[in-house]
C-alpha cells in the first residue's frame, strides 16, 4: 500500500513536471509567433506605398502655348488650374506639376475655345522640359484652333405675344447676331433678353428653347429660339424666409408687389432691391415657390440674408 501511495504520488509529480516544462515551451513558441506575426505585420504596412505629396512634384516655372492666334497666352493661362511661377512677388512659386490637374487642363482650354466658337480647337501637352536640379518643369502647350464658326442666321420660332415688341424688334435687340462668331455669352444672353420680355408680360412660366444647327464643313451655325408663352399669371403667396433679427414688417413695407398683381420680373427685382436698400441684409433672393403649376398663381418667398451685427 504503501508502495502504491509513493508509486501514485511520484507519478502524479512527474506528471506535474512535464506538464509545465510543456506549458513552458507552448509559451515560448508563442510568444516567438506573436513576433513573427508583428514583424510580418510591420513588413507589410512599411511595403503600402505612400501618395505622393504636393512638395514632391516639380514646380511649374512656365507654361508655353504654340498656335494661339485668336486669344493671348496671358488669357489662356486663366483657364488653366495650373499656375506657372509668378513674376510679382518674386518669392511666390508656380503650382506642383501634377498631370491628372494638366489633362483636366486641356478640356477647360477646349472648352474655352468652344464657348467663343472655335467648336474643333485641339489641346495637346506637346514638351515637358525638366530641370533636375531645379526641380522645375516648362510645359509647351500645342494649340490647333481651327476655323470659327460664323452665325448665318437668328430666327425666331412658336408664339410671338401681342404684348411683345415685334419679332423684327426683338432680334434686333438680341446680342447674338448674323455674320458674327457664335459664342456662349452672346447667346446665354440672347436667351435671357426673350424670356425677359415675356415675364414682364405677364408669361411668368414662360420657356426659351434654342437649337442650333451647325454645318462643320463650311464653319456655320444657324441659331433658332422657340418661344412656349404659357399662360399670363399673376403673383400668388408673398412669403419671407431667413430673416431673424429683422422684423418681418418692416421687410413687407419695401415691397411693390401683391397677391393678385400681374407678374412682372421688373417689379420682382424692384422689390429685391428695396429690401436689400434697407442695409440690413447681406443678400436678397427671390425664388418661385411654384413654377409648375401652370394654372395657379405664382407663389414667390423673398430668401434673405442678415448682416452679422457689429
Amino acid at each position: 500500500m504503501v508502495y502504491r501511495l509513493h508509486h501514485g504520488h511520484a507519478t502524479t509529480t512527474h506528471g506535474r513536471c512535464i506538464l509545465l516544462r510543456t506549458l513552458c515551451r507552448c509559451g515560448v513558441v508563442l510568444v516567438m509567433l506573436l513576433i513573427v506575426l508583428s514583424a510580418a505585420c510591420t513588413s507589410h504596412e512599411a511595403k503600402v506605398p505612400q501618395p505622393e505629396s504636393p512638395e514632391s512634384f516639380p514646380e511649374v516655372a512656365h507654361i508655353t502655348f504654340t498656335g494661339n492666334t485668336h486669344f493671348s497666352s496671358r488669357e489662356i493661362r486663366q483657364v488653366m488650374a495650373t499656375k506657372q511661377r509668378p513674376l510679382f512677388p518674386p518669392w511666390k512659386h508656380g503650382e506642383p506639376y501634377n498631370p491628372p490637374t494638366l489633362e483636366a487642363d486641356l478640356l477647360r482650354l477646349k472648352k474655352f475655345y468652344f464657348d467663343r466658337g472655335f467648336l474643333e480647337t485641339t489641346a495637346v501637352l506637346e514638351r515637358v522640359d525638366e530641370d533636375p536640379e531645379r526641380h522645375t518643369v516648362r510645359l509647351v502647350i500645342a494649340l490647333h484652333e481651327g476655323m470659327p464658326t460664323l452665325v448665318t442666321s437668328v430666327s425666331l420660332d412658336g408664339t410671338v405675344p401681342a404684348a411683345l415688341p415685334s419679332a423684327a424688334a426683338l432680334l434686333a435687340a438680341l446680342p447674338l447676331r448674323p455674320q458674327q462668331r457664335i459664342n456662349k455669352e452672346d447667346f446665354d444672353r440672347s436667351k435671357a433678353v426673350l424670356l425677359t420680355h415675356l415675364h414682364n408680360a405677364a408669361y411668368a412660366r414662360a420657356e426659351i428653347v434654342p437649337q442650333t444647327e451647325v454645318d462643320p464643313e463650311q464653319h456655320t451655325a444657324a441659331v433658332t429660339f422657340t418661344l412656349l408663352p404659357g399662360a399670363q399669371t399673376v403673383f400668388g403667396r408673398i412669403l419671407m424666409q431667413g430673416e431673424k433679427q429683422v422684423d418681418a414688417r418692416a421687410i413687407r413695407r419695401q415691397l411693390t408687389v401683391h397677391e393678385g398683381q400681374r407678374f412682372s420680373d421688373k417689379a420682382l427685382t424692384a422689390s429685391a432691391d428695396a429690401i436689400y436698400n434697407l442695409g440690413m441684409f447681406q443678400a436678397v433672393t427671390p425664388r418661385a415657390l411654384n413654377p409648375e403649376a401652370a394654372d395657379k398663381p405664382l407663389d414667390v418667398e423673398f430668401d434673405v440674408l442678415e448682416r452679422k451685427p457689429h
